[in-house]
């Protein structure tokens, strides 16, 4: 078709499915195009969407008749939907839309001009991604940006990388689309197949900076990219239909695969190496034939495009990819340049040690004290299997002192490859002392020798330490000593006038925060100082804390316990956010001091906060300066004494561990809870860990009744019944899965029910908040009753005489008032399998509070045996052996224990008779 034949200038394909809550917003980011509406068509498939996403199309549909065509067709897949939709395209040029997110207002504007001046020259042009609403971050590929609005060759090898992975963010010439479709073989990688496929007849793309896409990024762990690992298609399918299928396409129309498609195909192929998911997603048969075809691939993929992928960087990748290509790591294949300290593949590849701005060398901790200087470093593993050039060694110099540190393996996340190294990192602990120094600079530096042939090696810091690197007047004083950390070495000095030294740096700080345009922030700094003056008289100020939104939890218990106990020296503060509920608000203003985290002011306190003591350790909770914290991080000085959000029953280590979270002490409630983080990946001391209990044991209270609560956890597997947000949503499927028939089942057994009747007994039926709205679905009788709103876990704790759950941290609470549970585990494997924790210490056929059932049948007969004995919980043992104390003194023992640590004091007699506790 001509210009002319077209009736519109942009037809937007939006699949249908599951959106309710979000599609107005998708439309109206379409309907307010500064191009004018009337130039946009809108085509809506509903892909048999189950909730009322159709009324939304049709309000819509119903105002703006000529825009917009809404077609609804039986379910059948995103790729069937938008291929449903090219037949009703009347435009120049095509576009798409995922019903979730949204298109900067004058995008279609921006594009529309560049197309018109570059018509002839690309089919395709790619604008950038944004995420909202989790975070604002840009999508991992818009490096390919940096160089501005263009038109890519993407035969010249400055574009070689230059890839487009997503359809839904380009435009397309409409007669540019030809016979090219979706594959719905494919459930990943179908987008990038197609746009790749037009993007080939010309080998040129257009890439437009003033054009954004807005991707809506909710809760990662919950989205289709993140579970992808563990979804068979994604090692079978993607590979046939997607990386074969493309390299053929290429071939077929250039006589060999051209560097970008190799480049393509390398960045979504690098997602599956470096890691095993694999194997417990394939069988023996299907391993073996998903790593012929991943060296297949490899092999038409040059060295140079697997070594220098802008986004998949790091070493432990590129040799796992070597390995499987050449049978030979490459590691063994790197060459060492004496002179120049660099580590190089060929004329492929190079990293100049002194240099590098990657973190084979990372400060995870610095600390001062006792005139020493201690420091935690990372150090990549794969620098000590270079080994061609003979003998690696690594050490640390500070002035004339040397260290040769033991190379401990590290990794939080227990990550293994198929070569077996459990970790990527080495983690080195040394210390120097400080005597002696005086007003010149001494430095600290790492060395890494190859053959005898020694090289410095430059850093990079974790985000508890004030840098250079990202701050340039940065410093840190700790006492008497001002340190310095810099790229290449950490500065340490005793200046003769500390005061004046002060004075200066800071000086320079607010006068570096103004050239850089940040005004704000330097108002901040430079205000700081006239404010700890008014504030630091009123006491040393301890923030208490739990959720942004919420209280009444460990933080408002403490909180309030050391408001009616208030040490001497001491002002208790409740930080939250204004979005917690009125009642919260009023409830904490009642107790005590309350700062919100909106509040400027909130800043302030922050900075001068000495303790932080919190049941969360979201960022919120220990940054409060979000991204601009390379700008205040040199002035944090405060302790961070984590309750913790429940039992740490899981492992948590890869979220919750000392370079990660900074945590100077973390409360326990259980011995075996206590060693299991001293034991496990956490990095923590044993002096760190103290048992002292949650302090919201404090607030249960025992009001029994004959009443039996059931309060299973939720489902990460049950899709349907929650958003990307873990927000409930009904799920009109959820009557078909396991989890509804088993407490369906349960709450209406016939048995259960009468012996419930028998003995006076009623039920309580409480769905997690992320299941709430399903509780429709569950059926009524005159035993038990159905909660639909939210819990108060106290009251029906409290009301409750036993208690059903499955993996809920929440039967603690409830063992704590020393009453019977039972535990039903009917889907325990595959629940371990699609949650988001891992298994920890506690074995729930070992440990837990009462029996575990895997069927109805076997909960059933545990319940009627427990009621048949009025709730006589045979298994106190437990209860009274993981309990160390089951009292009221839990925020006693809380703020006891942050007093003694604040007065570096040997900790109360109490502890120490708890450690050595077996």
């Amino acid at each position: 078709m001509t210009k002319d034949e077209h009736k519109f200038l942009f037809s937007v394909i939006m699949p249908i499915y599951n959106v309710e809550d979000y599609i107005e917003e998708a439309i109206l980011s379409l309907v307010n195009q500064t191009i004018g509406f009337d130039k946009i068509q809108l085509i809506m498939i509903n892909d048999g969407s189950p909730d009322n996403s159709e009324a939304v199309c049709l309000k819509y549909k119903e105002q703006y008749p000529d825009n917009i065509v809404y077609k609804k067709i039986p379910n059948g897949g995103v790729s069937n939907a938008r291929n449903t939709a090219f037949q009703y395209v009347d435009a120049k040029y095509i576009t798409f839309l995922d019903p979730d997110d949204k298109w900067e207002l004058s995008s279609f504007e921006n594009a529309y001009k560049f197309f018109e001046e570059h018509y002839d020259e690309i089919d395709v042009l790619a604008a950038r991604i944004q995420f909202f609403e989790e975070n604002d971050d840009f999508h991992s590929l818009d490096y390919k940006f940096k160089n501005g609005t263009r038109v890519a060759d993407l035969e010249n090898k400055e574009e070689w990388f230059s890839v487009q992975s997503t359809a839904a963010t380009t435009f397309i010439r409409s007669d540019a689309l030809g016979d090219v479709r979706f594959d719905s073989r494919l459930k990943f990688g179908e987008d990038s197949t197609f746009i790749n496929k037009i993007m080939l007849k010309k080998k040129k793309v257009g890439l437009i900076c003033e054009a954004l896409y807005l991707y809506r990024r909710r809760n990662q762990g919950d989205s289709a990219v993140n579970n992808q690992i563990f979804d068979k298609s994604f090692y079978i399918n993607s590979l046939v239909y997607y990386h074969m299928e493309l390299m053929k396409y290429c071939e077929e129309m250039y006589g060999e695969v051209i560097p970008y498609v190799q480049s393509m195909i390398a960045y979504d192929l690098y997602w599956r190496i470096g890691h095993d998911y694999y194997l417990e997603v394939l069988d023996e048969q299907e391993q073996k034939e998903y790593l012929e075809r991943v060296k297949i691939l490899l092999d038409r993929i040059d060295d140079y495009i697997l070594l220098n992928n802008p986004k998949h960087k790091t070493m432990f990748k590129k040799n796992e990819a070597f390995k499987i290509k050449y049978g030979k790591t490459l590691f063994e294949l790197i060459d060492f340049d004496a002179e120049t300290g660099t580590l190089h593949y060929k004329d492929m590849w190079s990293l100049c040690l002194p240099n590098q701005k990657g973190k084979v060398c990372k400060i995870a901790a610095l600390d001062v004290k006792d005139d020493k200087l201690f420091v935690d470093v990372f150090v990549a593993q794969w620098l000590f299997r270079c080994t061609k050039d003979g003998k690696v060694s690594f050490k640390f110099r500070f002035g004339d002192q040397e260290v040769t540190p033991e190379l401990v393996p590290y990794d939080p996340s227990n990550v293994v490859g198929k070569l077996g190294h459990p970790s990527y990192y080495y983690l080195c602990k040394c210390e120097f002392s400080l005597k002696g120094v005086k007003e010149t600079e001494i430095c600290f530096r790492p060395y890494i020798s190859y053959g005898g042939n020694e090289t410095s090696v430059s850093m990079s810091y974790s985000r508890f330490i004030s840098t250079k690197n990202l701050f340039k007047p940065s410093y840190k004083v700790y006492g008497k000593y001002i340190v310095r950390c810099m790229r290449k070495a950490i500065k340490v000095s005793v200046p003769k006038d500390l005061k004046a030294y002060v004075e200066n740096a800071e000086k320079a700080c607010v006068d570096y925060l103004k050239e850089i345009g940040r005004d704000d922030l330097a108002e901040i700094r430079a205000g700081f100082p006239k404010f700890k003056k008014e504030q630091e008289k009123k006491g040393s100020v301890w923030l208490f804390s739990d959720r942004i939104d919420n209280a009444g939890d460990s933080g408002e218990v403490v909180f309030k316990y050391i408001c009616e106990h208030t040490p001497k020296g001491v002002r208790p503060i409740f930080t939250i956010g204004r979005a917690a509920s009125d009642e919260v608000k009023n409830r904490l203003e009642a107790i005590g001091e309350v700062v919100y985290f909106e509040d400027t002011e909130f800043k302030y306190y922050f900075l001068l906060a000495d303790k932080i003591v919190s049941s969360s350790a979201g960022e919120f909770t220990i940054n409060a300066f979000e991204d601009d914290r390379p700008y205040f991080v040199d002035m944090y000085h405060f302790d961070f004494y984590f309750m913790n959000h429940g039992v740490n029953c899981g492992d948590c280590s890869a979220w919750l561990n000392h370079y990660n979270k900074n945590i100077k002490i973390f409360f326990n409630t259980g011995v075996n809870e206590r060693q299991a983080i001293i034991d496990g990946r956490y990095n923590m001391t044993a002096d760190q860990c103290v048992i002292t209990g949650l302090p919201r044991f404090d607030a249960l209270y025992d009001d029994r009744k004959k009443q039996l609560l059931v309060l299973p956890s939720w489902r990460k597997s049950i899709k349907g019944a929650y958003d990307d947000k873990t927000s409930s949503v009904y799920y009109d499927g959820f009557v078909n899965t396991d989890y509804y028939k088993f407490y369906n089942g349960l709450i209406n057994d016939e048995r259960l029910l009468a012996k419930m009747r028998e003995k006076g007994y009623t039920g309580l039926f409480c769905l997690h908040p992320i299941f709430r709205k399903q509780a429709v679905d569950f059926q009524k009788n005159d035993v038990f009753a159905i909660n639909e709103g939210f819990i108060d876990y106290n009251k029906v704790f409290a009301e409750s005489s036993v208690m059903v759950t499955d993996y809920s941290t929440i039967a603690f609470d409830f063992a704590y008032l020393k009453k019977p549970i039972v535990y039903t585990q009917f889907d325990k494997e595959e629940f371990y399998k699609t949650q988001t924790y891992d298994k920890g210490f506690f074995e729930y056929e070992r440990d837990g509070f009462g029996p575990v059932c895997y069927d109805l049948d076997s909960a059933v007969d545990a319940l009627i045996k427990i009621i048949d004995k009025d709730c006589e919980n045979d298994y106190i043992d437990r209860v009274t052996n993981f309990f160390v104390n089951i009292d009221k003194n839990n925020s006693k023992r809380v703020i006891d224990a942050v007093l003694a640590d604040s007065k570096k004091e040997e900790k109360p007699s109490f502890f120490k008779r708890l450690f050595s506790r077996k």
